[in-house]
């Protein structure tokens, strides 16, 4: 049963009717889950899990005021949330080790034989890099470290690519380097508080500045077996 099939049994629709998720996003869904998700082998990483898997899923927010109840198990982001938990911006669900595994296949793209046709260092290098370096840090879909040693990823190059999750997630990728540095933290429990997830994204460089190895193994974030997912 796919992410689609999950999402319309949630909102008490069939598939086949008018209200079931748009033709588009299934998509979208079925590409990422058979071109990356399945041709890179990452186990534990969906949109819209299954109920079943929720309390393996560290919670995000106790929503007073929109949802009204403990956010768990279903993104957190408002927009991808009411349109049925499937966008290219939040929705993705994924273990530490899938972390791992999807930024290491990211970063030695070239390295890999064969050479996946989906994720390979042409692609890679299309969507790290900014068209525009003297307007914007952004790629596509990734951002850029181009602000170093200020950025979220600190002293890590200019090259380095990441992605930030409002939640308090954060990943990066160092070219330059061959560094892969991934930390998840639940900010937003009980409530949001920017304040304080700005202020972690400003110091994190400080930690970086600490860690600064080859590669981050992956195993030591599934020690957390009862939180072992993040929110992309």
């Amino acid at each position: 049963m796919d992410a689609c099939v999950h999402a319309s049994v949630a909102n008490g629709t069939d598939v086949n009717s008018p209200l079931s998720l748009p033709i588009d996003q299934c998509y979208y869904e079925a590409y990422t889950r058979l071109y990356v998700i399945k041709s890179l082998n990452l186990p534990r990483s969906f949109f819209n899990p299954p109920s079943s898997l929720w309390s393996e899923i560290a919670p995000t927010e106790n929503d007073t005021w929109y949802r009204h109840e403990v956010v768990q198990g279903r993104v957190h982001d408002e927009n991808a949330y009411v349109s049925g938990g499937i966008q290219g911006h939040a929705g993705l669900f994924q273990s530490g080790v899938d972390t791992a595994t999807l930024m290491h296949r990211l970063l030695f793209a070239n390295t890999y034989t064969p050479n996946t046709y989906h994720v390979n260092q042409t692609t890679v290098n299309l969507f790290t890099t900014p068209p525009y370096p003297d307007r914007s840090s952004r790629a596509l879909i990734w951002d850029t470290n181009e602000d170093s040693p200020k950025g979220s990823c600190g002293s890590l190059s200019v090259k380095t690519f990441m992605h930030t999750g409002f939640t308090g997630t954060l990943t990066c990728a160092d070219p330059t380097r061959g560094v892969i540095l991934y930390y998840i933290v639940i900010a937003c429990i009980p409530h949001v508080i920017i304040l304080v997830i700005v202020l972690f994204a400003q110091r994190s460089h400080l930690l970086f500045n600490a860690l600064l190895i080859n590669t981050i193994a992956s195993d030591s974030i599934s020690s957390f077996s009862k939180w072992q997912h993040l929110i992309v």
